[in-house]
């Protein structure tokens, strides 16, 4: 990120804190927006030409914009509950299918609850907070200074924050009876993965959907959340109860990549496609970002 982004950014920044300012936010990232994330359009790109070939160049180019803004709103959005009550949401969000989680919290049995990455993903955080207590696992930003500020921000309303790291005490955690939030929708390279199909592309997909599962002795729960356009609000459902057939544990990455599949399908704009979710690639096929 050069300077004059990097200033772009501090600006926005500031400006978020402040309501009334998000569209103007908004109306500055839609002119300036590809300046900001610079190289990530290129990767935003490529995501949306492999997962979608059928769509025309034209509807990518557009479809990346309107993902531009999603992500930066969902940015701006959590810079603003950093520094305000968080009751202040508290009209703004649904949570569809609780009784799912409610259920299996009966029986006094922990509760993996596997998400993925899209762009209001901190808002449904908080939403989900506000009826659940939660234990949220993370991996640390390559910015350390951004890190700081989200670790500041999720601390607000998670139970506790839990490296991915330390897969030890998200095991713990989960015999202790708790709700562990889990996003295992990043490439974390071939050791301990499977190449499950997402997007009909064999992607690598962490085992540790089901070591996770199986040491803590917790139920797996797939979570999927999206912003309404016609108000606003932050729509969270959580998924039916997924299991491991057979005790194959690459059945069940199948079944949480097929999930969330049809959740970004439903809302593509509103997934962070920013990431390179296809960079481990089997033997003998070409790398797609370069």
């Amino acid at each position: 990120m050069n300077s004059s982004a990097k200033r772009l950014l501090q600006a926005l920044t500031l400006l978020a804190r402040y309501r009334f300012a998000h569209r103007l936010c908004l109306r500055l990232a839609k002119r300036y927006g590809s300046k900001v994330f610079g190289s990530r359009c290129r990767i935003i790109d490529t995501n949306l030409r492999l997962c979608f070939p059928h769509l025309a160049e034209a509807e990518i180019i557009q479809l990346r914009q309107q993902n531009l803004l999603s992500t930066l709103a969902g940015y701006l959005d959590t810079i603003y509950y950093f520094s305000r009550p968080l009751a202040l949401m508290a009209q703004d969000y649904e949570l569809h299918n609780i009784e799912v989680v409610e259920r299996i919290r009966g029986q006094n049995k922990g509760v993996l609850l596997l998400g993925g990455h899209f762009t209001c993903l901190d808002l449904a955080g908080i939403a989900v907070a506000f009826q659940l207590p939660i234990t949220v696992s993370y991996r640390a930003h390559d910015n350390p200074e951004l890190d700081a500020m989200i670790c500041l921000a999720r601390r607000r309303w998670a139970n506790k924050l839990v490296s991915s790291k330390r897969p030890r005490e998200m095991v713990a955690s989960l015999r202790r009876g708790e709700l562990l939030w889990y996003a295992p929708d990043q490439d974390v390279g071939s050791d301990g993965s499977v190449f499950s199909p997402f997007f009909n592309i064999p992607t690598a997909t962490t085992l540790a959907i089901a070591r996770l599962a199986q040491l803590g002795r917790a139920a797996v729960v797939p979570i999927s959340f999206y912003r309404r356009a016609r108000d606003g609000k932050i729509i969270v459902e959580f998924g039916p109860e997924l299991h491991c057939p057979g005790g194959k544990p690459e059945l069940l990455v199948d079944q949480y990549n097929q999930f969330l599949e049809h959740k970004i399908r439903a809302h593509p704009e509103q997934y962070l496609w920013a990431h390179r979710r296809f960079k481990t690639r089997p033997d003998g096929v070409a790398d797609r970002y370069r």
